[in-house]
């Protein structure tokens, strides 16, 4: 599913891609609405977020792997606040399958993210939640941490408080 093209705005809140429609409420006037970039290797977690978000009156752009998400951040035209990143999200540059490989590939991924947007908000999501995993992340540079599978109600504050900053 091609989550760029606007399908119909669902519940008159937003689009069914997760945009936000700009006549709605959600929309601020004057100012476009930041989106949230959710970047999963997996189709059905992807479609879930653009749901759910837009069922919150948030917009949500989508991503299967770090090519993809770059290539939208690259994009002048694209408003991305916050990226929640998947942990985990694809095979590291060095070809090996090792906790350390994928923690340092994650590490290469937001290195790309801050290069394209200095100020983009990074919420690495896995299903890894030793504590010494979590501050690696944070002292890359991500803004929070979310535990696999989400809990969609407790990410939703999360999101717009990174939005807010």
């Amino acid at each position: 599913m091609d989550h760029t093209e606007h399908t119909p705005p669902v519940n008159g809140r937003g689009y069914g891609n997760g945009t936000v429609d700009p006549r709605s409420a959600n929309a601020c006037a004057g100012s476009r609405v930041k989106e949230t970039l959710a970047v999963f290797r997996q189709d059905i977690v992807r479609d879930m977020f653009v749901q759910f978000f837009s069922e919150e009156g948030l917009s949500c752009r989508t991503a299967e792997n770090s090519e993809h998400a770059l290539s939208i951040l690259a994009d002048p035209q694209a408003n991305i606040g916050v990226a929640l990143l998947e942990h985990m999200l694809e095979m590291p540059l060095s070809g090996v399958l090792t906790p350390e490989s994928h923690l340092e590939h994650t590490r290469w991924i937001i290195d790309r993210f801050r290069e394209a947007r200095p100020d983009l908000k990074i919420i690495v999501v896995s299903s890894f939640t030793e504590p010494d995993l979590i501050v690696s992340f944070m002292r890359m540079g991500a803004c929070d941490f979310q535990k696999w599978p989400c809990n969609l109600v407790e990410l939703i504050p999360k999101i717009r408080a990174a939005l807010a900053v």
